[in-house]
């Protein structure tokens, strides 16, 4: 399975790249209000408390789309990280969103048998893997990590699959391809790409070899 991360190029970028790490972001730190949005009927804080210890790294099905190099690449000056995963040896860890309007509403807390809070993805965790329709074009999967203490704006995770190319957008200068190329080049077998638009499908799947 192919998944792609879009990213300006900046320090954080540099650093995800020489680490090898990913950075999940708090939920409260994301670009939507209403990432994760849910109507609490339980009287409770417990959901509310779940929620923010969620951390969050996205990623997209698809390299090509205009608006997410708009929105998440500097307005096509960043990049587009592409990662080959096997699906076999991350079963679980990725949750697909699901696109629409139907708010979740909360009305009690489910628990297993052992007490400990239990979370069906058609119910009560439906929040944890739906957006709002309007996101749809993102395509998103993402993975969610635990952080309890709250004071952390967020965490770093490990590559979860091999990272094979790096796509730059149209606007990127040579200064900065040149900067990513120098701080990739401890990974192996990475490919180097620029995109531009594709008159015929209106998407940047123009791509040239770098």
């Amino acid at each position: 399975m192919k998944l792609y991360k879009y990213h300006t190029i900046n320090v954080n970028l540099l650093k995800s790249l020489h680490k090898k790490m990913n950075w999940y972001s708090r939920i409260d730190q994301l670009n939507d209000p209403y990432d994760s949005y849910f109507i609490d009927n339980t009287g409770t804080d417990v959901y509310h408390n779940l929620k923010s210890t969620f951390c969050v790294c996205c990623f997209s099905k698809n390299m090509s789309e205009i608006l997410m190099w708009s929105h998440y690449a500097d307005n096509h000056k960043g990049v587009c990280i592409e990662w080959d995963i096997d699906e076999s040896k991350n079963k679980g860890s990725y949750f697909e969103i699901k696109y629409n309007n139907d708010i979740s509403v909360l009305n009690e807390i489910e628990l297993h048998n052992s007490g400990h809070l239990r979370l069906n993805s058609n119910t009560n965790g439906k929040f944890m893997y739906s957006k709002f329709k309007n996101w749809e074009y993102e395509e998103e999967i993402r993975i969610i990590k635990i952080e309890e203490d709250l004071n952390k704006k967020g965490v770093y995770g490990d590559f979860s699959g091999e990272l094979t190319a790096i796509y730059f957008g149209k606007n990127s200068t040579d200064d900065d391809i040149e900067l990513v190329k120098l701080s990739s080049a401890h990974l192996n077998n990475i490919k180097y790409f620029k995109v531009d638009l594709n008159l015929k499908t209106m998407k940047n799947d123009n791509i040239i070899s770098l």
